[in-house]
């Protein structure tokens, strides 16, 4: 599979401006796709598609990485746009490939909470 990433939560611009960072850092290029009014398909259908260019603002940010290195995913954080909202990131799994979005949003969603609630109690 081709590297790229699945967005969620980004308007076109930033999208952009996210893409071009990570084709930067990885010096070749990435597909992008996005899951904005497809939240029920699953991801692997999502992934399949890879010509969803519809991007809109959200409250919830989620990248996920696709066929793309650990060492290359710790280089993309750290150049990660610093004018653009840090995203809940994400990597594809042989158990969330299957899931419907909607599923994932709220997983993802859940992990955070209780993580936050971890980092207040210390």
């Amino acid at each position: 599979m081709n590297p790229g990433i699945l967005v969620y939560g980004y308007d076109k611009h930033d999208a952009d401006l996210i893409c071009e960072s990570i084709t930067q850092t990885l010096q070749k290029p990435i597909f992008v796709t996005s899951a904005v009014d497809n939240e029920s398909e699953t991801i692997n259908s999502l992934i399949d598609q890879q010509h969803q260019n519809k991007f809109e603002e959200k409250n919830t940010k989620i990248i996920m990485f696709i066929s793309i290195k650990n060492e290359e995913i710790q280089q993309i954080l750290k150049v990660f746009p610093i004018n653009v909202k840090r995203p809940i990131f994400c990597g594809l799994t042989k158990h969330n490939i299957s899931w419907p979005f909607t599923d994932l949003q709220e997983h993802l969603l859940e992990e955070q909470s209780y993580w936050e609630q971890q980092k207040s109690k210390n």
